[in-house]
């Protein structure tokens, strides 16, 4: 993740996301978090540096 610390609307938003595509998929939220970060970079590369225009 970057260096700077998550602030603390974008954890919320990370964990809302991990958690909505838990449900839908019906995975594990730690597989989900595991999917989106060591397998696809999507939670730091993606989600977080667009969560202004994500969350809208």
């Amino acid at each position: 993740m970057r260096c700077k610390t998550m602030e603390t609307k974008e954890l919320e938003f990370s964990v809302f996301c991990i958690e909505s595509v838990s449900e839908k998929l019906g995975l594990d939220g730690e597989e989900v978090y595991r999917l989106l970060t060591e397998q696809s970079k999507i939670l730091e590369e993606y989600i977080i540096p667009n969560y202004d225009i994500l969350h809208t």
